[in-house]
């Protein structure tokens, strides 16, 4: 039985690679045999545990599920403590059987930043040269692979709350990608020039504002987007001309209700499935705004690993 672990999966499958595998799961949506429910959680006295389970269930493909655990210390300063790590298992779709077990945590940030990398080859201005991150974490790390993957860019701009964190993200940029890369000191400075603009963050508190956004901008958010917590206030969502999600459903899963419920931009989300497919439309001009709301689409994983096994 094959177990691969993160040093494999960033040896075998390159984002490029990645974004082709999660463009094939959004086709195959469309066409209704990916599996993707909203993801569930399993609480117990000390803590969850969350699992995403899904596939394509077409014979001859795979399904599968991944579990990871939010028990105290769970997180330790630069991501997620060396004894938590998430478990991936993928079952061949005709007969049932085990095909193999990934652990590990790259695979979680491998998927949501190739997710990111298809929205963004759908929904933001192809001519797009300049981005801004709000977050720099390992999740806009990823997430900037993903952006190089997909679009010709040439500068960057980052803010993120510690300055030495945002100061070596700019250095990586730079370095890794030659892009003109600059740490600036407030989120408005980040966002305002931006043909594209990644919020990677944790905060409760909309860290963007609507009228920094100007016309011709992609916005993808990852973070909190619940009326308790929320990483963009609605105002962003309904001056979008085009507002997308990975998981409509799992949009309405969350245990309080999602920000933009009853704002007329929660009637106008379409899926990215049926953008990527063709049979709707996302981008039509390049002056619209359009907007991403990344929640990770179950089942992705399970087809991902179960390329990175077929690899091995």
């Amino acid at each position: 039985m094959k177990t691969l672990t993160d040093a494999d999966v960033d040896r075998l499958l390159p984002m490029k690679d990645a974004i082709l595998v999660m463009e094939g799961a959004f086709r195959a949506k469309a066409e209704g045999h990916l599996v993707s429910p909203p993801r569930f959680y399993v609480r117990f006295s000390r803590g969850t545990l969350a699992f995403t389970v899904g596939g394509d269930d077409v014979g001859g493909s795979a399904v599968g599920f991944r579990v990871y655990n939010t028990f105290p210390g769970a997180k330790e300063d630069g991501g997620v403590h060396p004894d938590r790590t998430q478990v991936t298992m993928v079952f061949d779709a005709g007969s049932g059987a085990l095909q193999g077990t990934i652990l590990g945590t790259r695979l979680g940030v491998l998927r949501t930043s190739a997710i990111g990398g298809t929205a963004l080859k759908y929904l933001a201005n192809p001519a797009a040269e300049r981005i801004g991150f709000i977050g720099s974490g390992l999740q806009a790390k990823a997430q900037l692979d993903a952006a190089v993957s997909v679009l010709s860019l040439k500068g960057l701009r980052v803010f993120s709350p510690t300055p030495a964190h945002r100061q070596e993200f700019a250095r990586r940029a730079a370095e890794k990608y030659g892009l003109a890369a600059r740490a600036v000191d407030t989120a408005r400075e980040a966002a305002e020039n931006s043909d594209v603009v990644i919020c990677s963050t944790d905060s409760a508190r909309p860290v963007i504002e609507a009228e920094w956004i100007r016309p011709g901008t992609h916005v993808t958010t990852m973070g909190s987007k619940t009326t308790s917590e929320h990483e963009i206030g609605p105002a962003v969502a309904q001056q979008a001309d085009v507002v997308a999600s990975d998981s409509p459903a799992q949009l309405s899963a969350y245990s309080e209700p999602h920000i933009l419920q009853g704002t007329g931009a929660w009637t106008r989300v379409i899926d990215l499935a049926d953008i990527v497919s063709g049979r709707k439309t996302g981008r039509t001009a390049a002056g619209q705004r359009t907007l991403f709301l990344s929640e990770g689409l179950a089942g992705t994983e399970v087809l991902l690993a179960a390329e990175l096994l077929r690899r091995a």
